[in-house]
């Protein structure tokens, strides 16, 4: 901007270039401007609330925008005069004080347009182009900002320590959360991880092995967690897109413990599933897989890290889903919106010595319900979750309308993108979204997770939507990485062809015809072994076909297999014994 700055200079004054860098003209009507730049800026009620509280920044805001308006009159007609300039530099001041410095005004130097009234350097941009060019961030949930509310509460939390469980805060959200799932007691720890980890902990002895998801998150994200904190072996099992195993998989798996095996000690489940789609798992399949297990003498734990999604989700009470496992973990700061921590559940016996194995790890804390009483507000935000599937519905449906992308209709809040169809691996899609400012996370080589939260709204997904759309319908020579080469195993009698089936050799030719090199599109792979001198290029241009390089390449008298059909031999091959 800078160079183009320079490049079409048409004053000599270099700081009022640098003031008009920063500024931005919106659109004329200035009572429809004062209307958007609230909706784009504050929800309905967060805008109320500060009406109430900051009237001045109401005043405020009216000022700026007759005084805007004022200035597109005075430039129109004296913009030769330097006082324009002040008159930019005020706006830039006022804009900040009425509380909308979020927006970054950019002034699109160009050149006069001699058809025009506007002033070099000026440029029209409504509201909505502005929203246009805000990031929406689809990350996770757990990218949510804390309401007022929260902020609030933790600034006037009644804190004690703890460690010595004198925090009344962390004690209300403890036995809320335990009233909430049924359970006897609860614990207030940091992150689902270390929840998880605890649970993990508690309920093995080391060597024992753990049954669970081959695609669970504490199998998959949790950096082996259990193997380095609990010294516990993993046994997967394939659950696939049930997102929980069968109770036939669970008593395969099971191993009693014996003088050369230290047995099962633990099944875990996850509810919603994070990799297979945000699935919500409904509670016969829990209490199914959770009988197995107690048939087994092991107990199961549920990692319900958006536990209250899938409550949403199949509308029934969280304590139903959660009733037929031991202990359940749940998370205060992804949908529900806290700005940290989770909460462990499960018996007496259970608690306690989680309390034990959380200040092992690091995890007790003292004034802690600072943190925590965010955590009492974010309960109350469990209704709005619907509000959050609803969204993800109306993403995936939107993305699955664009040609070369697949979008099933998601159980929850997770929306799971295949781009294969489109030619577009997911690291090089999800890197455009970014680009596009809608963020996302790649999950594998085709799949581009997309996840609704309270932090975004109708209004964003269909923005969301538009972007993806645009650049998906631009992209150029983005192609997925190859297929993995099928390998036969077999071997069968070896082919000798006469001369005149390969007529790309003058001289007698001994040809071998060998089925475990590896196959393409059900094509034959010929080795050719003789002593022919032809070129790749050669072998390329007379057969038509294309050239895969064997042990030798190049010029190399030999020693590259020629991918082809049956048919392009002139003849039948001639089979000896």
């Amino acid at each position: 901007m800078l160079s183009e700055v320079f490049a079409n200079q048409t004053h000599r004054s270099v700081c009022a270039f640098a003031v008009r860098c920063f500024l931005r003209v919106t659109q004329r009507d200035c009572y429809d401007t004062f209307l958007k730049v609230v909706r784009a800026h504050y929800s309905s009620r967060s805008f109320r609330r500060q009406f109430r509280r900051f009237g001045f920044r109401v005043v405020s805001m009216f000022v700026f925008i007759m005084t805007h308006a004022g200035t597109r009159v005075f430039c129109r007609s004296f913009f030769a005069s330097r006082f324009f300039f002040a008159f930019e530099l005020l706006l830039m001041l006022m804009q900040r004080t009425c509380g909308v410095h979020k927006i970054l005004f950019i002034c699109e130097i160009r050149r006069r347009d001699p058809q025009t009234s506007d002033p070099p350097g000026l440029s029209t941009v409504t509201v909505s182009e502005l929203w246009r060019m805000q990031t929406i961030d689809l990350r996770s949930d757990t990218v949510t900002k804390p309401s007022t509310e929260m902020r609030e509460a933790a600034r006037d939390a009644d804190v004690g320590d703890d460690v010595y469980r004198d925090d009344p805060t962390v004690n209300e959200l403890q036995q809320r959360a335990a009233n909430l799932v049924g359970a006897e007691s609860a614990l207030y720890v940091p992150s689902g991880t270390m929840g998880n980890q605890i649970a993990v902990r508690v309920h093995t002895d080391r060597g024992q092995e753990l049954l669970l998801d081959r695609e669970a998150h504490i199998y998959r994200w949790e950096l082996g967690g259990v193997a380095q904190l609990s010294e516990v072996q993993i046994r997967t099992i394939d659950a696939g897109a049930r997102a929980a195993p069968t109770p036939e998989q669970i008593h395969d798996a099971y191993l009693p413990e014996s003088l050369h095996r230290p047995g099962t000690g633990l099944l875990t489940l996850e509810n919603t599933h994070n990799y297979r789609g945000g699935v919500a798992v409904p509670p016969e399949s829990i209490a199914a897989a959770a009988a197995a297990a107690h048939d087994c003498d092991i107990p199961a734990h549920i990692d319900g890290a958006r536990l209250f999604n899938a409550a949403v989700a199949l509308d029934v009470d969280p304590a139903v889903l959660v009733d037929p496992v031991d202990s359940v973990m749940f998370c205060l700061s992804k949908g529900l919106g806290a700005p940290i921590g989770s909460v462990l559940a499960g018996s007496e016996e259970f608690i306690d010595e989680a309390r034990r194995t959380r200040k092992l790890l690091g995890g007790g804390m003292r004034q802690a319900g600072m943190v925590a009483a965010p955590g009492l507000h974010a309960l109350e935000n469990i209704d709005r979750l619907a509000t959050d599937h609803e969204n993800a519905s109306r993403l995936a449906a939107g993305l699955d309308s664009i040609p070369g992308l697949s979008a099933a209709t998601p159980d929850t809040n997770l929306v799971m993108v295949d781009s294969r169809a489109a030619e577009i691996p997911a690291e090089k899609f999800a890197s455009e979204c970014n680009n596009a400012e809608v963020l996302a996370n790649a999950l594998n080589e085709t799949v581009t997770r997309f996840c609704t939260h309270l932090n975004v709204d109708a209004r964003d997904i269909d923005v969301a939507i538009d972007r993806i759309s645009e650049f998906v319908a631009d992209r150029r020579d983005w192609t997925l990485p190859p297929a993995p080469v099928p390998r036969a195993l077999c071997q069968p009698p070896r082919l000798k062809l006469r001369a005149s089936a390969f007529p790309l050799c003058e001289s007698t030719v001994t040809c071998s015809y060998r089925e475990q090199w590896p196959t393409l599109c059900g094509y034959p792979v010929i080795d050719c072994i003789s002593g022919c001198r032809r070129t790749r290029d050669e072998y390329r241009t007379r057969l038509g076909h294309v050239c895969q390089d064997g042990p030798f390449s190049g010029t190399q008298r030999c020693g590259f297999r020629i991918r082809t059909a049956r048919n392009a031999f002139a003849e039948p091959p001639v089979t000896f014994p």
